[in-house]
């Protein structure tokens, strides 16, 4: 992900910046803290990126410890009037230190609904933004998102470091496929397999999965695998080993997305 580790290492570098020029005394004006947005479609790595980030947010030491305490909706919304305020108050103090990560944030204003539990704990996360502890990371969909901000005209400007996270290439994903391989002991026993599996998805499936179709494709290879042996055979049969065709229909077995699912 270029871009996205482009952005990283210029954030990175403004800070750094910053504290060489303090330490020469030299004035510095002061960033506002450095909450985040992560916006992409699913299995593009947001939750992998944020733990990633908390460590680098206490390597540049913006915050006491790389914690990072993952939430949605569900942990922040009480179950009666006036309980919400104080379920998310007790995430932001349990969180306190380290790094917030609001996934799904949109799941907290949703259009269609009448309650007005979720906008009580978006307002109580607000409050806690104008300082910056705990760091506050808000990631979800690319339309889900944009309609989260809309909810509140304060909560935008709150953010000044908003990461888009790309979909994967399919040379991106042959890698990643490559590597859950390797991970469960697996291999393939021919050098194209991996390529022609990856040239089968749909521009719609890799939107709609990104990274987590590698799963999905090992899994139904595996299946494949399981299904051409006998049992008889499996304590002297190869098991780690992967036909062409074992891959290559697991990917075309794969669902398909209708048109304009995103």
């Amino acid at each position: 992900m270029p871009s996205l580790r482009q952005e990283i290492e210029s954030f990175a570098k403004r800070v750094v910046y910053a504290k060489a020029r303090t330490a020469r005394g030299i004035a510095v004006v002061p960033d506002p803290p450095p909450h985040m947005a992560f916006i992409g479609n699913p299995g593009t790595g947001k939750t992998t990126i944020a733990r990633i980030m908390a460590e680098i947010l206490h390597f540049l030491e913006l915050t006491r410890s790389s914690k990072l305490t993952e939430v949605q909706r569900s942990d922040l919304i009480g179950q009666y009037v006036g309980q919400t305020e104080k379920v998310t108050r007790s995430v932001i103090e349990k969180s306190k230190g380290g790094v917030l990560f609001v996934d799904e944030a949109y799941r907290l204003t949703p259009r269609d609904s009448t309650k007005y539990y979720g906008q009580c704990a978006v307002e109580e996360l607000m409050k806690e933004m104008e300082i910056h502890d705990p760091v506050m990371i808000f990631a979800g969909y690319p339309k889900e998102m944009k309609q989260f901000f809309d909810s509140n005209a304060g909560l935008y400007r709150r953010i000044p470091l908003v990461l888009n996270f790309p979909d994967y290439s399919r040379e991106e994903l042959g890698k990643i496929l490559q590597s859950v391989l390797i991970q469960n002991q697996y291999h393939v026993d021919d050098d194209s397999s991996i390529e022609e599996a990856i040239g089968q998805l749909q521009d719609q499936q890799i939107a709609c999965m990104n990274a987590g179709i590698c799963q999905l494709i090992f899994q139904k290879a595996r299946d494949s695998l399981i299904n051409r042996l006998d049992p008889l055979d499996f304590m002297s049969a190869d098991l780690n080993i992967f036909s062409k065709n074992d891959v290559i229909t697991a990917a075309r077995s794969l669902p398909t997305i209708p048109v304009g699912r995103l």
